[in-house]
Order: C-alpha cells, then sequence, then structure tokens
C-alpha cells in the first residue's frame, strides 16, 4: 500500500524562499518554498502584506512531523516504536492513527498503514531487496504481520497483537502535513491559498483576481525520461486533490516490472493495470488514502468501490493491462474525441471525457494508445 507522489520518505531539509507577485488591488500572492518529507513543497497564499512570522510557523510545523513520522529518523517516534520501544505517543500520532484506522476500514483494508513489513521486502524503504522474486511462504509468513485491526491504542501507547508489526504513515502523512498547513494559514488569518506538500493539494478560497486555482493532473509516463505532460486541468476552490500513481517508482527483473504500490490484502504489487488515481476529497488526509487505496484494486473493484462510495475520480490505466475495456464502463466512442486538445477537455462536461483516450489530451509519447482515462460523473462537479 505504499504510494508515489513519486517516492515519499520522511525528513526535513527545509529551505524556504519567500516573495511576493500578482498584484490586484490591495491583495498580493506569496510563496513559500523549500523541500520536506524527501519531495518540494510550495505555499502560496493571497494577503494585503507578507507575513514575515509565517515561514518560521511553517518550519516548525514541518519540523515535528519529522520527529512523529519519519522512517529515516532514527529518534522519531515511528521508528521508535518500530523497533519496539515504549514510546509515549504525541497528539498528532495519536490523530493520524486514528485517521488511519478509519480510512482502513472505509476502504476494506486497501489502505493499511502496517504494510511496512511488506515495503521492507520488496526494497521500497530504506532496506535495500535482497531477493529477485519471493514465494508464496515468503509473503504469507510477512502477511501474518499486516493487517490494520492487529493494532489498537491504549492511552497515548501503541498496542501490537505481534511485536514484528511495523507502521509506515507514508500513505496518508503528507495529505495530512497539508492539512495542518491549511489549518496554521487559517489560524493566521489567511483565506486564499494554495498548499502542495509532494503532490498532496488543499486549496481555500481564490486567487487575487477571483479565479479558482487551477491543478494540473499529469500524463503517466512509460519511462523515466519522458517528458512530463498534463491530461487535464481542473480548477479548484475548496478541498484537496491527490494524484496516487505508480509509474516512476518500481523495479524491473527479467523485464517484469514490479510497482512500489503494495496490496496489504495480497502482498504483492498491485497489477490491476491502474496508472494513476486522482482523487477530489474534503481533505487531504481523506485524498491521500483513497488514491492509494484505489491504487491497490483492480480496476473494476476500484470503479464500483469510487461509485459507490460517492468518491470524485479519475482513474488512468492501461487498457492492454487492465481486465475489462473501457467501452464497458463509459458509453462514448473514443475515436470521436481522439483529436481534442487539453483546453477543450478541460471545458467539457464529465460525460464527454469518460472514455477519453490520453493520447488525445497531451503530447503523443511511446505507448500512448494504451492509455484510457475513466471519471466518476461527480468529478468535475
Amino acid at each position: 500500500m505504499l504510494h508515489t507522489k513519486n517516492s515519499i520518505i520522511f525528513f526535513v531539509s527545509v529551505v524556504l524562499l519567500v516573495g511576493c507577485m500578482s498584484r490586484t488591488g490591495q491583495h498580493k500572492q506569496f510563496f513559500i518554498n523549500g523541500t520536506t518529507q524527501g519531495s518540494s513543497f510550495s505555499i502560496t497564499y493571497v494577503a494585503q502584506e507578507e507575513d514575515t512570522a509565517l515561514v518560521a510557523k511553517v518550519n516548525s510545523l514541518l519540523d515535528l512531523f519529522d520527529k512523529t513520522f519519519s522512517l529515516w529518523n532514527s529518534s522519531s517516534i515511528l521508528t521508535r516504536s518500530n523497533r519496539g520501544e515504549d514510546v509515549v505517543l504525541n497528539e498528532l500520532f495519536i490523530d493520524l492513527f486514528n485517521k488511519s484506522q478509519i480510512m482502513s476500514k472505509r476502504t476494506e483494508g486497501y489502505f493499511d498503514i502496517t504494510v511496512k513489513p511488506l515495503v521492507s521486502l520488496y526494497g521500497f524503504a530504506a532496506e535495500k531487496r535482497t531477493e529477485d522474486y519471493f514465494s508464496d511462504k515468503d509473503i504469507a509468513s510477512i502477511l501474518s504481520y499486516v493487517g490494520y485491526e492487529k493494532i489498537r491504542l491504549n492511552g497515548d501507547k501503541l498496542k501490537k497483537d505481534f511485536s514484528q508489526i511495523q507502521l509506515d504513515f507514508n500513505a496518508i502523512a503528507q495529505g495530512y502535513c497539508s492539512d495542518k498547513v491549511a489549518e496554521l494559514l487559517l489560524s493566521q488569518g489567511i483565506r486564499n491559498f494554495l498548499v502542495d506538500i509532494g503532490g498532496e493539494i488543499v486549496v481555500r478560497g481564490k486567487k487575487p483576481n477571483g479565479d479558482a486555482w487551477k491543478i494540473g493532473i499529469e500524463k503517466p509516463t512509460s519511462a523515466s525520461g519522458d517528458k512530463q505532460s498534463i491530461v487535464t486541468m481542473l480548477p479548484l476552490s475548496d478541498g484537496a486533490i491527490v494524484t496516487s500513481g505508480n509509474y516512476r517508482k518500481y523495479f524491473e527483473v527479467d523485464g517484469k516490472r514490479f510497482s512500489h504500490t503494495i496490496n496489504p490484502h495480497t502482498g504483492r504489487p498491485a497489477t490491476g493495470g491502474i496508472l494513476s488515481a486522482t482523487i477530489i476529497a474534503p481533505t487531504g488526509w481523506e485524498a491521500d488514502a483513497l488514491a492509494t487505496a484505489v491504487m491497490c484494486m483492480e480496476k473494476d473493484t476500484a470503479i464500483c468501490y469510487v461509485e459507490r462510495a460517492g468518491t470524485k475520480c479519475m482513474l488512468i490505466y492501461d487498457s492492454v493491462a487492465a481486465s475489462q475495456d473501457v467501452a464497458a464502463v463509459a458509453s462514448q466512442d473514443v475515436a470521436a474525441i481522439a483529436s481534442q486538445d487539453v483546453a477543450a477537455v478541460a471545458s467539457q462536461d464529465v460525460a464527454t471525457v469518460a472514455s477519453q483516450d490520453v493520447a488525445a489530451v497531451a503530447s503523443p509519447q511511446a505507448d500512448t494508445h494504451h492509455l484510457k482515462i475513466w471519471t466518476t460523473k461527480n468529478f468535475r462537479k
């Protein structure tokens, strides 16, 4: 269940730069940029004057996340807990633990923070992979220690059914961090902003000119050197949006690709043909966890799940690898819209976009004829 926003690692190395631009009346856009948790972050906020104390407050919050959830910080609460130490948990840990358990139940276990031993087995953590293939027996032995129902809180202490259980919050923590930064901005009287931490985006209000914030969804690339391109742009004024994908972090053995998205039920990399899942939700932690859960599912299962739950979702999938052709889940003929561009797609009703070929909305690249888009009917509403 480890996911991407392209290789999420927890440590903090914050270099903050603040500037301003886009003067409209008395309001301006200010920026805070840097690196955190193994990725970049960007905060854009609208105000009459720059809040010079905000940088230090953001820095302090990010540092607290590192000291709580980092798997690379040997003294973090999570690392010490995973070593079996009797650690007193802080409020941040307890809150995210409870939210994680909620998401595990909502997703029927496709999201699960106890997946850490599997992440380590495949070499997607600090530990390096020692084998190319793992037998069913290898996987079964580790799955004995995977399962959200095997952990619980007793006050400020974590209780495990087995001492071998280890936790990994990477599939929810950055979305949660974006929420916490958003709360910080609101507490400072800032009502219009965009927070982007490693691709987990939370927005409120609008830009100085009154427009909604514009969020681009990236086309999955077929190779690490492929040029990035945008599938579509989405306006968003209040809420969170997260795209999770498996096309950047993987390893190959004998020509077979093993994704870093690990299915907690099978203990093996996800094979459902979904290349990316974009979720719009009220909060970053929900969007983050849901995007990861959907990535773990087979395409048909994912479609049924998000429709039943009323989740706003866009899937980009490999029509060859997926078990169901797009024609069965969308009514429109792809050939009828094959020549459309991004601008045309961005303004269309979601029903028109539902069966669209990715090549029609992005610069053509290798294998794009195998990529399809599916969206829920409420995705752009």
